[in-house]
């Protein structure tokens, strides 16, 4: 049985503020063109992989947004490998 939902009008969408470490998973904002940063995944769990893949490349594709830098993202031995390119 579907759930029973409210429809409302006239409420206003909260204003998004970004947590102020937003940083503080992967330090993208603090390499340079060149350096790398590996992100170690445990062995032979591809959840775990896979999370931390996604979570990387929303971290890139915030950075590319608010500052144009540039990353490229590799599954190597033991995890994930990222680096700044521009």
């Amino acid at each position: 049985m579907p759930a029973a939902f409210d429809i409302e009008d006239n409420v206003p969408v909260p204003t998004w503020e970004p947590h102020p470490d937003k940083w503080a998973v992967y330090p993208l904002n603090k390499m340079k063109v060149g350096q790398s940063i590996f992100i170690p995944t445990p062995a032979n769990d591809r959840v775990a992989h896979h999370r931390a893949r996604s979570n990387a490349s929303a971290y890139m594709t915030k950075a590319k947004n608010e500052f144009g830098w540039l990353y490229t993202l590799r599954s190597v031995e033991g995890g994930l490998r990222v680096w700044r390119i521009g």
